[in-house]
């Protein structure tokens, strides 16, 4: 309650997506307020400045790799993406996924990868300093969050050219990327090209706008 009422004091609310405003509203009635959003910025420049640092991880050529990064909790819901990966190598074993971070749950996801027998086509990479440098080395980033703040890691894998594929459910959390009913289908569709890399000019220009016009 006390938190609550500290928003009385404000004239203007921002939330960095509607998922976030969506969730605020519930909780605090902002009906008089003025409400705006404005997400984060990305530093592109420290990205590319860092994805083609060393590292330890091989991947291989021949399959499409994939790879998700997130603590490994339940909001995360990486139980589900194990569930549908696995339907996917059911149709076409030309696929491999990395899991990028650690958590509360690693031991039973990797219990769940072993019963499924998926050990040859999910790898867990624990925490890494430098995920930029092994995303830089994937065809897609795949995200299957119940929920985010806003899904900058989606943004930051697409400027280093991935193909990105999230749930419909996600995208109020991600201005500007298409989600899918079921994500089986559009991975399964997935094909190595060329990956160009984006500096997100304009969506960090319209970004630096909207502050200065508060």
């Amino acid at each position: 309650n006390l938190s609550k009422s500290k928003f009385n004091y404000f004239d203007e609310i921002v939330y960095v997506s509607e998922g976030v405003k969506e969730s605020f509203n519930k909780l605090i009635d902002t009906s008089e307020k003025e409400e705006k959003m404005i997400p984060n910025m990305i530093n592109t420049d420290e990205i590319f400045s860092k994805k083609d640092e060393d590292n330890n991880i091989e991947v291989d050529p021949n399959v499409i790799n994939l790879c998700s990064v997130g603590r490994l909790v339940y909001q995360k819901n990486f139980a589900s993406l194990i569930n549908k990966f696995n339907e996917v190598i059911a149709k076409n074993n030309k696929f491999h996924l990395y899991i990028i971070g650690d958590g509360k749950l690693r031991s039973s996801l990797e219990r769940q990868v072993n019963n499924l027998r998926l050990n040859d086509y999910i790898t867990f990479l624990g925490y890494q300093k430098n995920p930029f440098s092994i995303i830089n080395k994937m065809d897609a980033f795949v995200l299957n969050s119940h929920y985010e703040g806003q899904g900058m890691v989606i943004l930051e894998a697409a400027s280093l050219g991935l193909d990105v594929i999230i749930p419909k459910t996600l995208e109020k959390y991600i201005e500007g990327i298409k989600g899918y009913d079921d994500i089986v289908e559009p991975i399964l569709n997935l094909k190595k090209h060329e990956y160009k890399l984006d500096d997100l000019k304009e969506y960090n220009m319209s970004i630096i706008e909207e502050i200065n016009n508060l």
